[in-house]
């Protein structure tokens, strides 16, 4: 957050820490639907098995672990 504010003063702490918090739950609620989330072009964060479906037709109990993954984009910033 400092470094944000450092840049643009027209921000109060109170605004872009409450913006963050919208963010971050809206995240949250996208990837518990089993959604993928751009992060800011960053990058896709989203939710995929520990490891591979032994079966076909697999029950629960079958369904391996869910784990969050990140997939980096390539990014050229210009500083």
């Amino acid at each position: 957050m400092d470094k944000i504010l450092e840049k643009e003063h027209n921000l109060s702490r109170e605004t872009l820490l409450y913006a963050a918090g919208l963010m971050r739950n809206g995240i949250i609620e996208l990837l518990k639907g089993g959604k993928a989330v751009d992060l800011l072009e960053m990058g896709i964060l989203y939710i995929k098995p520990k490891s591979e479906m032994v079966k076909n037709c697999p029950s629960i109990t079958d369904i391996p672990d869910m784990i969050l993954s990140f997939l980096h984009l390539i990014l050229h910033w210009k500083l």
